[in-house]
């Protein structure tokens, strides 16, 4: 669809079409008629004044539904506004607002209270925010039961045959990475003493708290799948590294700017469009030293994502906190190679009648749901370590 900006230039250029019809029927541009529009340019001349007028109604329709959009924005935002506002109130036990808290607050049957999904979805979105690997991984959509993804598992080969020769069949060998539930969660205690002041916005402050809690839980077990049967399958979990499946280079200890090149060759080259490199902030201190043959240092400074960021090789760099200098380098493209599946119902509960809470003197802000995640394509992945074989 068009935008305002780029129906205005076609208008002005239909205008400009027939300003030269009327040109050419004045004998000295001064607009002394010396003849009538010829048939073809009397119809060019009505084919541009519909032109004109269809276009004016294009921008006149774009403009309307704008306006529809930013009204149903700023109302979503009020309602957003005003529900952080009811369950401040309600965490605080300020009496004032009863009614306006009735509205968003919701007691469950074990005596919590249940708060909306808006602010659940707020604090998944701070989670991506916090962990990049996340945010890049490839989501599915939450299903009844567990989910199947289909993984591509074959060495065959196309490749050119001559006259008379059998062209050689692909034998595809489908594998899959089964998603079921995994709780996970996190949780953040308020004390009276919080309680009491004002000036704190208590449910911006515990979302903050609970989404960073939650991204490093969740990217702690999308490296390295820690956790069990109650985490994901890790990248770097033995499950995966010793499968055969991922692509490994060997590199030294200190690490050259033939190495870092190497490595992003050992990606098939149609997953580079969108490849990051990750690594432990150690190693990533390392490595920025490192220079190219011109003297220039390897690490650059660029726009990444519409945020300045660090790159290698042009390609983005992300250090993570659950990673160590002896994981060595993650190299490849996250939303090709790993999905996670999150299931509906992630929720934000509050609790304060309980007997711990009330012996304590606290309210328990706690956010949880079910989420699982896996290596769905390795081809797309590549580490880089001293150990690798």
């Amino acid at each position: 669809m068009a935008t305002i900006k780029e129906l205005k230039e076609q208008r002005n250029n239909a205008l400009d079409k027939m300003d030269e019809i009327k040109l050419k029927v004045n004998a000295n541009g001064i607009g002394t008629e010396a003849r009538s529009l010829t048939e073809e340019e009397t119809s060019e001349f009505r084919s541009l004044v519909n032109e004109v007028s269809a276009i004016d109604t294009q921008i006149e329709e774009i403009r309307n539904l704008k306006g529809n959009k930013v009204e149903e924005r700023d109302m979503a935002e009020q309602n957003l506004v005003e529900q952080r506002s009811a369950i401040q109130s309600f965490i605080k036990n300020d009496k004032a607002g009863l009614e306006k808290r009735a509205q968003y607050v919701n007691t469950t049957q074990d005596g919590s209270v249940l708060i909306p999904e808006q602010i659940a979805d707020e604090i998944l979105r701070k989670m991506e925010e916090t962990s990049p690997v996340f945010e890049q991984s490839r989501k599915y959509p939450s299903i009844e039961g567990t989910l199947k993804i289909a993984k591509e598992n074959t060495d065959d080969q196309a490749g050119f045959v001559g006259e008379n020769e059998e062209i050689p069949s692909i034998a595809l060998k489908f594998g899959h990475v089964t998603l079921t539930q995994k709780r996970v969660g996190a949780a953040v205690t308020l004390t009276q003493q919080l309680l009491n002041d004002g000036a704190v916005d208590l449910l911006g402050y515990s979302a903050d708290l609970l989404a960073r809690r939650a991204a490093r839980a969740v990217e702690k077990s999308i490296f390295k799948g820690e956790g069990g049967e109650k985490g994901f399958v890790g990248i770097f979990s033995d499950q995966v590294t010793d499968s055969g499946d991922l692509n490994k280079v060997k590199i030294s200890a200190s690490v050259t700017a033939d190495e870092l090149a190497d490595i992003t060759g050992a990606v098939n080259p149609a997953y580079l469009d969108g490849a990051a490199f990750y690594m432990s902030r150690e190693l990533f201190n390392q490595i920025r030293k490192i220079k190219d043959g011109t003297g220039d240092f390897l690490l650059q400074a660029r726009d990444v994502n519409g945020r300045i960021g660090q790159t290698i090789l042009g390609f983005p760099v992300y250090i993570s906190d659950v990673l160590t200098k002896e994981d060595g380098v993650l190299f490849g493209n996250i939303g090709n190679a790993y999905g996670v599946m999150i299931k509906k119902g992630f929720a934000l509960k509050h609790v304060n009648g309980d007997t711990q809470q009330t012996l304590n003197g606290t309210q328990l802000l706690a956010f949880d749901g079910y989420m699982d995640g896996n290596v769905i394509n390795p081809e797309a992945l590549v580490i880089a370590s001293t150990t690798a074989k």
